[in-house]
């Protein structure tokens, strides 16, 4: 029994392993070319470009890849998803929108998924989509909580998480891998237990 019971949990911690460097079959330190194999094209791209007023900075621009030429808010002739350090992934019939964002060097640096329903993500370090803040905090002590306007983001920088709350829910997980080594084990233990 204790075996069994070991073997359980060690599947389980792998899995919350796997969930804080891996989103839909795309990983971090993946290329360009492994997120295009395995999810396609992207149906967005986000402009890292900030406009001249500091209230301007808070927004960015998002262009459709696909879009009629007429459309306002297509990207500008010229320019290739390759041009752009962050790409979005919405597919219709999926409640979940998908961002994968670069380092200056190509490859995956962070992974989010956004979504106001529920459970429609898979678990990300336990933290599925409308998670409460109390499920949230079972992964123990953030290291940075910040309330701006109507968001609570919710930072546990050892696992590379960040969580996005709103009225109490989880709508949004980015992670960028774990930044310290045991740190994972440690937080899933007390997840795990809670």
């Amino acid at each position: 029994m204790f075996i069994a019971a070991f073997v359980y949990l060690d599947s389980r911690y792998t899995q919350f392993r796997g969930s804080l460097t891996e989103l839909r079959g795309v990983k971090l330190a993946d290329a360009r070319d492994e997120v295009l194999y395995r999810l396609g094209t992207p149906s967005h791209v986000i402009d890292p470009k900030t406009l001249d007023s500091p209230e301007a900075q808070r927004f960015q621009l998002v262009y459709s890849v696909n879009a009629e030429p007429d459309d306002v808010n297509r990207m500008p002739a010229g320019k290739r998803i390759e041009d752009y350090l962050e790409w979005s992934y919405e597919a219709s019939g999926d409640p979940a929108r998908l961002t994968v964002t670069f380092g200056a060097n190509g490859q995956v640096k962070s992974l989010g998924v956004y979504c106001t329903s529920a459970k429609c993500w898979e678990a990300i370090a336990g933290i599925e989509g409308g998670a409460t803040e109390e499920e949230v905090l079972r992964l123990g002590t953030p290291h940075v909580v910040k309330v701006e306007s109507a968001t609570k983001t919710v930072v546990f920088e050892d696992l590379g998480v960040k969580v996005y709350l709103t009225k109490g829910k989880a709508y949004m997980v980015e992670i960028s891998g774990p930044q310290q080594p045991g740190s994972s084990r440690f937080r899933h233990f007390i997840h795990t237990l809670l």
